[in-house]
């Protein structure tokens, strides 16, 4: 599959509005990444259907640089043995977010 070419963030009308729609084919590690970082997201649909990509008007970004755990947090996983990583596995994640059993539910 091809790589996606998304819009330009400053270029998209952010809202519950469908930029696009792909098969399956078309969830890839580059694709996944180069929407990611334009605000669009896959999302979930029935099975065998074209996967719309939406951009939300509003999300949440984690800037590690700047992100400071709490005590409770802190202590927490020092205890339990925890450990924090970014981009390690990410082919293994998907496929457990996929794998996962979801009671009436069709998508994540």
């Amino acid at each position: 599959m091809a790589a996606l070419i998304f819009p330009a963030p400053d270029k998209l009308v952010r809202g519950p509005e469908v930029v696009a729609r792909t098969h399956a084919s078309a969830l890839t590690v580059e694709n996944l990444r180069a929407a990611y970082r334009r605000g669009i997201f896959p999302w979930p649909g029935r099975a065998g259907a074209p996967i719309p990509w939406c951009c939300p008007r509003v999300r949440a970004i984690l800037v590690f640089a700047e992100l400071t755990a709490g005590r409770t947090l802190e202590k927490a996983a020092r205890k339990s043995g925890w450990s924090y990583s970014i981009d390690r596995a990410f082919p293994a994640v998907i496929a457990a977010c996929a794998a996962a059993a979801r009671a009436e539910d069709e998508g994540t």
